[in-house]
C-alpha cells in the first residue's frame, strides 16, 4: 500500500507542477513558415455604405500573425471592382499575393493583369502594389497597356485602385489619337 501512495504522491506532484503559460507555448511553437490559419475557396466582399465595391476570390489563403502578421495567397487571387451603381468597372488578377496586415498593402506578383472595362484597357506587369488605405495601385516595374487606342509600355505606374485614372513615365508605343482625346 505504501508503494501505491508513493506513486500516487509522485504522480500528483508531477501532474500539478507541469503548467505552461499559453504565450510561452505560442512563442516556442511559433514558426514563420507555418500558418496560424488556412482557408480554402474564399470569396471576400468589400462594401461601402452597403454597396459592393470589390469582390476578392482566392482558392486558398494562409494567415500568419505571431512574428510577421500577413496573409499569403499562394495560388493567387482575383478582384472585381464595382462602381457606386453596382456596375463592374475593372478586374485584377495575380498568380501570387501577400497582404501585409500592418500596412494594409497587397503585394501582387506573377503575371499581374488588370482590366478597365469602360476604356477596354488591359494592364500587364510582373509586380504591383495595391495600397488599400490610399486606394491606389503602383509599380516601378515595366507596365504594358493594350487597348482600343493602342499598345503602350512604360514604368513608374500609379493609378486609382480601380484602374480608372493613371500616370506613368517613359511611355513608348503606338497610340491612336482622336479629336475627343485630351492631352
Amino acid at each position: 500500500m505504501r508503494i501505491f501512495h508513493a506513486i500516487a504522491g509522485l504522480f500528483s506532484v508531477f501532474f500539478f507542477s507541469c503548467s505552461n503559460d499559453m504565450k510561452e507555448v505560442q512563442m516556442v511553437s511559433a514558426d514563420k513558415s507555418t500558418p496560424e490559419e488556412s482557408f480554402h475557396g474564399v470569396t471576400m466582399v468589400y462594401s461601402d455604405n452597403g454597396k459592393h465595391r470589390a469582390v476578392l476570390k482566392t482558392p486558398v489563403f494562409y494567415r500568419y500573425g505571431t512574428l510577421s502578421p500577413r496573409t499569403e495567397f499562394p495560388k493567387g487571387l482575383t478582384v472585381d471592382f464595382f462602381t457606386l451603381t453596382g456596375e463592374k468597372e475593372s478586374y485584377l488578377r495575380s498568380g501570387y499575393a501577400i497582404l501585409d496586415d500592418k500596412t494594409r498593402q497587397f503585394i501582387l506578383q506573377d503575371s499581374v493583369v488588370m482590366i478597365n472595362f469602360k476604356r477596354q484597357d488591359t494592364l500587364r506587369t510582373p509586380y504591383l502594389v495595391w495600397k488599400q488605405d490610399l486606394a491606389v495601385i503602383t509599380t516601378d516595374s515595366v507596365v504594358h497597356i493594350n487597348g482600343l487606342r493602342g499598345n503602350l509600355r512604360g514604368d513608374h505606374f500609379r493609378s486609382k485602385e480601380n484602374f480608372t485614372q493613371y500616370t506613368w513615365n517613359h511611355v513608348k508605343g503606338t497610340y491612336f489619337y482622336n479629336e475627343t482625346d485630351s492631352l
